[in-house]
């Protein structure tokens, strides 16, 4: 029988020891806290991967990690420089919370986001040009008025956009001036279906210039919704349309329908693709993709070259 001799230790090249703390603290949020209590030179490289990853739903814990995101001191940081607010690089909040917009203020680093379709509208309006508020004066003459601290970054944004109930709409903010989170969005994904033919006048996807990405579930199998998804294709920058497929709202029937569309759409117009959603949660979907595996675009390149090779 095999025994374990406690006084012999293997001696690992410490770059290995590394890469494998490296790959265990990526893994998920709890392994990653774990190491961070390991020792100090653990703690170093672990605890700016620990708010890589963020996803909050409840409404206490929201406030917790803007208090943390807000602070400009930590005990025991890793550099006298760091900022946990510039380690946040994923972030999900399906719940609708006012507090978003003052997270994002602080998070700049921010490149794929998981948000109630209410947090979209705040971040929007952080956005717009010349957001003044005024000071409240100690006398009348003393009245001044300064400029709110809005949202900075300037990468490019995925976004999954969480509980779009058939009353929203992007319309009512375009009758101002564009807004530079607009030029920012490359990926767009909504978690509920609409009709392709509302889309112009819902989400607006002329105005995202930048739009290479966009997909969303597919629910209606007629001729006129299959002939909307061809118009924006047609129209926009969007270079990969994505239709989802998802149980809850086709059966097998109609799957296989919107399944041989595509691949007959295919011969004219490429751009279009279909796929199987993995998850039965978007949101669970969302984190093991920013976690490393295979995103829902390179999911659906895959699907479809299948379902074209059947057919």
């Amino acid at each position: 029988r095999f025994k374990i001799n406690p006084t012999v230790s293997v001696n690992l090249p410490l770059e290995l020891v590394h890469n494998i703390l490296l790959y265990a603290a990526e893994s998920s949020t709890s392994t990653c806290y774990t190491l961070c209590e390991v020792s100090t030179w653990v703690r170093r490289f672990a605890l700016p991967l620990l708010y890589t990853t963020v996803s909050i739903e409840c409404p206490s814990s929201l406030e917790k990690f803007m208090d943390l995101v807000a602070s400009e001191r930590m005990t025991c940081p890793p550099t006298p420089a760091f900022r946990l607010a510039d380690t946040v690089h994923n972030l999900c909040v399906p719940v609708d919370s006012r507090i978003f917009e003052t997270i994002m203020r602080h998070c700049n680093n921010v490149t794929h986001l998981a948000i109630h379709q209410s947090n979209l509208m705040r971040l929007i309006d952080s956005t717009t040009p010349k957001r003044f508020v005024p000071e409240l004066p100690a006398r009348q003459s003393r009245c001044r008025r300064r400029q709110t601290k809005a949202h900075e970054g300037t990468g490019d944004l995925q976004i999954l956009l969480l509980y779009t109930d058939r009353d929203w709409s992007l319309s009512s903010i375009f009758k101002d001036v564009g807004h530079s989170l607009f030029e920012r969005i490359t990926h767009l994904r909504l978690e509920d279906p609409i009709e392709a033919s509302q889309l112009s006048a819902k989400v607006h996807l002329r105005h995202m210039p930048r739009l290479t990405h966009f997909a969303v579930p597919c629910s209606d199998t007629t001729a006129s919704s299959f002939w909307g998804v061809l118009d924006v294709v047609e129209n926009t920058s969007v270079e990969v349309y994505v239709l989802i497929l998802m149980h809850e709202h086709l059966d097998k029937g109609k799957r296989r329908t919107v399944e041989d569309w595509v691949c007959g759409s295919r011969t004219e117009e490429s751009r279009i693709y279909a796929v199987r959603a993995q998850h039965i949660n978007d949101e669970m979907e969302w984190e093991a993709e920013v976690r490393g595996d295979a995103t829902v675009w390179e999911r659906a390149v895959e699907y479809t070259q299948a379902l074209m090779s059947r057919a």
